[in-house]
């Protein structure tokens, strides 16, 4: 690596290590990441402000919504870390487009990386973690499109899609708030709920969610596609002895579907009680290791895709973890040699 290529390296990674090292301040970024919680749980973006002592109930026009909903979302996924780490990647690339700017304006390596290495000194006060941090990173990535816009005249467009994507962006928060707000609305009288419980055999597994089910609902099913008359038969006789009294409904397939007629029966239930709910619990495998999970559970996915978009439709995992399972059977066994003979 030649010298000027060191400067302009260290011209990105200083202020990357910078930033990942300081004390990162909360005083602003605790309210933006309550505005970005709000916004993701579906309140909508904030128009009045709420959370500052002299103005609450004022009128809040939020500028800064996207960088709220970023951070609120980091910090949601991988907390105070996921926060600095992000802290360090923004400051990181600003500088990165501060170094391109500089370069595309006619500046050789090394005065270019002296240049930002100027700016990021004459700038570090102002590197907290707040939506301004994300202005800088947008404003320079602009600044890098206007400088390049003779070569690459294309890419000027590329400012009014960044423009529309946040428009777009609000928008749906906003249509979202609309959908979920509490104002005019009546709750309606408690429904009937219809616990289905898809199964393909009689298990360990499908018992704990047959009791699961029971405490949700009087009305239980336990739904078992017939492809197969022998293991149908086996099921209903395993179903009288474990079961509990749930009413077991088997639905055919002459096609050897899985999937089709447990939709259908679905959709007949929702008919029976219309407005009802329709729970759906899966009885689901938990290996002790990471990769057998790929192993169990990919009719359950299907099952889940498949009802991810019906309304008034819940759909549920009852896990059963196979290691503690085994665990808890060898801890009830009693060791050997440990009974006394209390009559000797």
């Amino acid at each position: 690596m030649s010298f000027a290529r060191l400067w302009a390296v260290l011209a990105i990674l200083l202020p990357a290590l910078a930033a990942l090292i300081a004390n990162l301040s909360s005083v602003d970024l605790a309210y933006h990441l309550r505005a970005g919680g709000d916004i993701l749980d579906g309140a909508g973006i904030p128009r009045a402000d709420a959370w500052t002592f002299t103005a609450v109930g004022q009128p809040w026009l939020d500028q800064q919504w996207g960088a709220q909903v970023i951070l609120a979302a980091v910090y949601r996924l991988a907390g105070w870390t996921g926060l600095v780490l992000l802290r360090a990647v923004l400051v990181g690339l600003l500088f990165a487009l501060v170094l391109q700017v500089c370069r595309v304006r006619g500046a050789d390596l090394r005065r270019a990386a002296w240049l930002t290495l100027a700016a990021f000194v004459v700038s570090a006060v102002a590197l907290g973690l707040r939506p301004q941090l994300f202005g800088m990173v947008l404003l320079a990535l602009v600044l890098v499109i206007l400088a390049v816009r003779r070569e690459r005249p294309r890419l000027v467009w590329a400012i009014p899609v960044i423009v529309a994507v946040f428009r777009m962006t609000k928008r749906h928060y906003t249509h979202v708030s609309d959908q979920l707000t509490l104002h005019g609305y009546t709750p309606q009288r408690r429904v009937h709920n219809t616990v289905l419980i898809p199964i393909g055999g009689i298990q360990r597994a499908v018992v704990e969610a047959l009791r699961y089910g029971e405490s949700l609902s009087d009305d239980v099913r336990g739904i078992y596609v017939d492809v197969d008359p022998v293991g149908t038969e086996r099921v209903k006789r395993d179903w009288e002895t474990w079961g509990g009294g749930v009413k077991l409904v088997v639905l055919s397939s002459p096609y050897r579907s899985l999937m089709e007629p447990l939709l259908e029966y679905i959709e007949q239930v929702q008919r029976e009680h219309p407005g009802g709910y329709v729970t759906v619990i899966l009885p689901e495998f938990v290996p002790k290791r990471l990769w057998q999970h790929l192993l169990h559970n990919q009719h359950a996915l299907l099952i889940k895709g498949a009802l991810l978009f019906k309304p008034n439709v819940v759909v549920t995992s009852v896990p059963f973890h196979l290691g503690r399972a085994e665990a808890a059977v060898k801890a009830a066994e009693p060791a050997v040699g440990s009974v006394t003979d209390v009559a000797s």
